[in-house]
């Protein structure tokens, strides 16, 4: 893996245009060895899946019925005022 930088001064701060135009390059080279490769990953267990969801239906199902009855108990009082 490598990367190149490149740099062209054409202004400088509190001095102005510069004398000569300078044009820097400079690569920068690096080589990734991984460890291991015989190493397996873990997976998840399939209770872990099922308990998650599980518990994301419930908290689904108790937001929904939460936002019905506060919705329903305005319905009612602007019905009620009209």
């Amino acid at each position: 893996m490598s990367s190149t930088a490149s740099a062209h001064i054409t202004q400088l701060p509190h001095i102005g245009t510069p004398n000569y135009v300078t044009l820097r390059t400079q690569e920068v080279s690096m080589k990734a060895i991984p460890n291991d490769l015989s190493e397996k990953s873990e997976s998840v267990a399939l209770w872990v899946v099922v308990l998650s969801a599980v518990a994301g239906a419930l908290i689904l199902m108790l937001l929904v019925y939460l936002l019905y009855k506060v919705c329903a108990e305005e319905v009612t009082l602007l019905r009620m005022f009209q």
